[in-house]
């Protein structure tokens, strides 16, 4: 297994990688909505995106992270916000979620960032698990709003 930061010329990656989130988080948008690969390269050209992923012998993606880098406003400098973090079933339980966190985790201190902030939902266990293992300080306190469009 092979984790590697997508660049722009990654498009392909990130492609795959969304029909990895749509059968893990069961959300059908990333299943069945189009998202060509030309908006799939221009997201990744944004510097405030990060995405990971890990790759079987064969070059397929069997798991990702996505996150964001954003200014903080409690010190100078930058937070990463990891967004979303799947495994492919197949490929769960041998280290490659545990391999994402540790990419994301040495970029985050390479860019001199002091914080890695997460979101899990309140009743997914294993995820709690997880990152509780990569963690000095837990709090599993994080509320998302979702609005109509």
């Amino acid at each position: 297994m092979l984790i590697r930061r997508l660049q722009p010329r990654d498009g392909a990656f990130l492609l795959q990688l969304r029909q990895v989130f749509g059968a893990a988080f069961e959300e059908q948008i990333y299943l069945q909505s189009l998202f060509p690969l030309e908006e799939a390269e221009r997201l990744l050209t944004n510097d405030q995106v990060a995405v990971w992923v890990a790759l079987g012998e064969e070059g397929k993606v069997k798991g990702g992270l996505q996150a964001y880098v954003l200014p903080s406003m409690a010190e100078p400098g930058f937070e990463l916000y990891a967004y979303n973090l799947a495994v492919e079933e197949g490929s769960r339980r041998q280290g490659c979620g545990s391999a994402l966190i540790e990419a994301a985790l040495a970029y985050a201190e390479e860019k001199g960032m002091r914080s890695v902030f997460v979101q899990v939902h309140e009743e997914d266990e294993d995820a709690h698990r997880l990152y509780r293992r990569f963690s000095r300080h837990w709090d599993s306190n994080v509320t998302q709003y979702e609005l109509d469009s």
